[in-house]
């Protein structure tokens, strides 16, 4: 049962869902872990689209697809850009990649919340 489970820390109509709740605001500084912040942000944006299926008819809608579409190939896309090792400045670049991936997270978001 979705209510009872205690690791369970979203809400269900995704109101009050943010960038700031999902995006670890400490920056890091490895690749490593730029991989892995990836990798479970997105996850866990995936799963919530997951968990408001279920909760909303229990069916994939046109607009959650696209949705869990978009993730996929963003999180290839920055994957590429993360081993790309033909850059001239490292730091800008994994700056920009940064930038990017937090964009694209708050575009998400924003598309989650607005979900009917």
């Amino acid at each position: 049962n979705i209510k009872n489970n205690k690791h369970l820390t979203i809400n269900y109509k995704l109101k009050y869902l943010s960038l700031h709740q999902i995006l670890n605001v400490n920056k890091m500084a490895s690749v490593k872990n730029l991989k892995k912040e990836i990798n479970y942000v997105l996850g866990d944006l995936v799963d919530i689209v997951y968990v408001w299926e279920i909760t909303n008819g229990g069916k994939p809608t046109e607009k959650t697809d696209e949705i869990v579409d978009s993730i996929y190939s963003t999180y290839d896309e920055l994957l590429v850009k993360i081993n790309n090792r033909e850059v001239e400045n490292k730091k800008a670049h994994f700056r920009q990649v940064r930038n990017d991936f937090e964009g694209f997270v708050n575009q998400v978001v924003e598309k989650i919340n607005g979900l009917n």
